[in-house]
């Protein structure tokens, strides 16, 4: 038995009426709805509920029901329909139920859902018509629309389209458009095509490539670099478990872990057994909110693209951010912006986990391969994207001498330093470790003058406040560009304890090679300090593993804390 309240039923078939539909009055007063041909079998059965066999006219595309029964015409009298008025009754906007369904009537007959034009989302459109002369109901429908999008969380924007002519009546048209990525996100979750199983399935294929985007957006290192967390049956308890080196695994019970002997129920370790870890502490929250950028100075294609992102506004509370900021810090180090277009050179394996982070903005990088280089280049032509790094601080054309900090950077939240440290470090960072175990990390960065570039001492700043791990700038040497240009090299470096804290906090971002030389390096510094012995090679042969990882023994299990992520 279908137990769904009377009163949604009646939302969705407002929406229809709305949409395609006809309600009229006088002696003899009948409605008719047109769904997709697809939904008739739902709409049918809606119908039901009333008590209610309406005569069906099937086409090839639409199917039409009329009905003068008294029950449904007085139904929907009650709930604020009448002949002649295009507007949403007040009380389905206090009811979020009523919201949602009436919606799923008005998209399911108004509504389309293009999917996505390369890596970008398209708006999900609503088109509104009526007849020329009723111009001015329209766009009250409209903005009732928008308002009830609102109410459900949704942004969205009002469009005028041309009119278009049908027979012997011109026909004013007004469309509601859903773009960016989260608010697709709340929309596509939130309201249903009830009545239209093909934008229903489309809809459901764009909702779960979002969602993988957001989860993706949204983990934090080191489980990003192992995909999604796998689950054993019921997810059960928050359990973290602390390892000799001093690094916790934290998550539900039924969560797997590596092991050298094979993946295990995060639940079912014990002190005292192996497990294998990339030995990195987990970055912290963005712990702001508010509005980060609000416009770019680009031309209205190139803003509206970055609106169909959702990267305008931009918003700190914004999963992208911390994305953005690794890719803000690595085109600061080793990429090249000009107008419409957005340059990363780098090793090859290492620049796949920046296309991916590119692609999961909803980018499409193109990736170009050269026989006399050791490195790639990964390139992005979009006017948008372009001006939205300009505006976070990547610095157009050549960057000699020219390169800051960003100032939201300088002033942000702490995960956002330690992602644009980690690019900026993995494009330009350095790590070596001399015989007798001595590790050192560093940064350097060329300057036309003789003194240092204002971007060192603001490094040297955020590692002091970020990592506590502040250090010296220094003037390595000079050197001559093919250009017969003079340059001046100067460095940034780290050693022993400094080294440790930073190595164990931000990772070489975007280059495996540095990554993992440089995970280990921390380890080992760490194994050292709590009473370790042998070479750092011997410590790489008997306990490091490809990628960075590392293997450390399990000394501590306990619950997780509540609200803790």
């Amino acid at each position: 038995m279908n137990s769904e309240a009377i009163e949604t039923v009646l939302a969705r078939l407002l929406g229809v009426l709305l949409g395609r539909g006809a309600l009229r009055g006088g002696g003899r007063p009948r409605v008719r709805l047109s769904v997709p041909n697809e939904g008739t079998r739902d709409l049918l059965e809606d119908l039901r509920r009333f008590g209610v066999s309406p005569s069906v006219r099937r086409g090839k595309r639409w199917t039409s029901v009329e009905s003068r029964d008294a029950r449904l015409l007085s139904a929907l009298a009650v709930a604020g329909a009448s002949p002649g008025t295009g507007r949403i009754p007040g009380w389905v906007f206090e009811d979020p139920s009523a919201a949602r369904e009436l919606l799923s009537g008005l998209y399911s007959v108004r509504g389309e859902v293009p999917g996505f034009d390369g890596g970008r989302p398209r708006p999900v459109r609503l088109e509104l018509r009526t007849r020329a002369d009723r111009e001015g109901s329209l766009l009250f429908l409209a903005l009732d629309v928008l308002r009830l999008l609102n109410s459900l969380g949704v942004g969205a924007e009002v469009v005028g389209l041309s009119p278009v002519s049908s027979g012997r009546y011109r026909y004013a048209r007004m469309g509601v458009l859903v773009r960016g990525r989260r608010d697709l996100l709340r929309f596509l979750s939130r309201v249903r095509f009830r009545y239209n199983p093909r934008e229903e399935e489309r809809a459901r294929l764009v909702l779960g490539e979002l969602a993988r985007r957001e989860a993706r957006l949204s983990a934090r290192w080191p489980a990003r670099w192992n995909g999604a967390a796998r689950l054993a049956g019921d997810r059960g308890a928050g359990v973290v478990v602390g390892t000799g080196l001093g690094f916790e695994l934290a998550g539900p019970e039924g969560q797997r872990v590596p092991t050298p002997g094979g993946e295990r129920r995060l639940g079912d370790l014990e002190p005292g057994d192996r497990v294998v870890l990339y030995p990195v502490e987990v970055p912290p929250a963005v712990d702001r909110r508010g509005v980060l950028l609000s416009d770019v100075g680009a031309s209205g294609g190139a803003r509206g693209f970055l609106r169909d992102l959702g990267l305008l506004p931009l918003r700190w509370e914004d999963p992208a951010v911390p994305a953005l900021a690794r890719i803000v810090g690595y085109a600061v180090g080793d990429g090249h912006l000009e107008r419409d277009v957005v340059k990363f050179y780098g090793e090859s394996a290492g620049l796949r986990w920046l296309e991916r982070d590119l692609g999961t903005l909803g980018l499409s990088p193109v990736r170009y391969e050269y026989e006399d280089r050791d490195s790639v280049e990964v390139a992005v032509h979009s006017e948008g994207f372009a001006a939205l790094l300009r505006e976070l601080g990547v610095p157009e054309g050549r960057k000699a001498g020219r390169v800051e900090v960003p100032g939201w950077v300088r002033q942000g939240p702490r995960r956002v330093v330690l992602e644009f440290l980690a690019g900026l470090f993995g494009a330009d960072g350095w790590v070596s470790v001399a015989d007798g175990g001595r590790v050192r990390v560093g940064i350097a960065q060329a300057s036309p003058f003789e003194d240092p570039p204002r971007v060192l001492p603001e490094i040297n700043a955020m590692l002091d406040e970020v990592v506590g791990a502040r250090s010296v700038v220094l003037r390595s040497r000079s050197y001559e560009t093919s250009e017969g240009e003079r340059r001046w090299l100067f460095r940034l470096e780290l050693r022993g304890e400094r080294a440790e804290r930073f190595l164990t906090r931000v990772p070489f971002e975007y280059s495996l090679r540095r990554r993992a030389r440089g995970l280990w390096a921390g380890a080992f510094l760490r194994y050292r300090s709590r009473g370790g012995g042998g070479s750092f090679e011997r410590f790489v042969r008997e306990r490091c593993l490809p990628g960075g990882r590392v293997v450390d023994r399990v000394v501590s299990v306990s619950a997780l804390a509540r609200g803790r992520r």
